[in-house]
């Protein structure tokens, strides 16, 4: 897969116990330890929901020398300044059977599904041209960070893209803007072209091509006011 986000985490008061019960679903543990006073962790490939999870319960004491960058309290000269994360999204083949995985084994959700298509979409471009796409999307909220599986329904589309050359999984995160149009004028200034975007109801998308630097697809998102009814929920 190359450099690129590797798992997702979520804690617990037990490592050992939560990873015991994983691993009588199937699911062993791939990799564990223990840090600091009371910190443990473990690595556990969960093949249906397309991703590495960690779990882990987080030391009292931190273990070893720990460094800062940059070490100065001086002000980033990026241009656009992500304040917060609101989501990470995966790739799928089909948002219904892999939303129905995430509740039965660890239970996350339920799931909003939508289907994302003109006249809610419009304003497609894919790679800087015109572009003809249309997805599924599920959301779902895990604590303060919004999941999001998207389907590819139709045309030319980066979830394409990334399943062709590396299967289904973690495909972006996204931060929002209050000015769509203004962060993409900015990012592909800063040299970050556009590889898709659109407008949604009353606000906006873009993802922004930052494999390179970051390790990750950006997407800026600018929250619409009002979002259409999903066309169905699981469970």
């Amino acid at each position: 897969h190359g450099e690129g986000i590797h798992h997702l985490q979520f804690q617990v008061e037990d490592v050992d116990w939560v990873a015991e019960i994983l691993a009588k679903e199937g699911f062993p543990s791939m990799q564990s330890g223990h840090s600091g006073d009371t910190g443990a962790y473990s690595y556990v490939d969960i093949k249906p929901l397309h991703t590495i999870w960690e779990v882990v319960h987080e030391p009292g004491k931190k273990a070893g020398k720990v460094t800062r960058y940059p070490e100065s309290e001086e002000t980033s000269p990026a241009k656009v300044k992500v304040k917060n994360i609101i989501q990470v999204a995966l790739a799928v083949h089909d948002v219904q059977m892999v939303a129905a995985n995430y509740w039965n084994i660890l239970g996350i959700g339920p799931w909003d599904i939508y289907e994302v298509k003109p006249p809610t979409l419009y304003d497609r471009t894919y790679h800087g041209k015109p572009g003809n796409f249309t997805y599924w999307l599920a959301l779902t909220m895990a604590g303060q960070v919004q999941l999001e599986l998207a389907q590819p329904i139709s045309g030319d589309n980066v979830y394409s893209d990334f399943m062709a050359e590396h299967s289904e999984g973690l495909h972006h995160v996204a931060f929002t803007v209050d000015d769509i149009n203004e962060t993409t004028q900015m990012m592909n200034k800063e040299g970050f072209s556009t590889l898709m975007s659109g407008g949604f109801s009353d606000g906006g998308f873009a993802y922004y091509d930052t494999l390179g630097p970051l390790k990750v697809i950006l997407e800026a998102f600018q929250v619409p006011e009002t979002m259409p009814p999903p066309m169905t929920r699981y469970p």
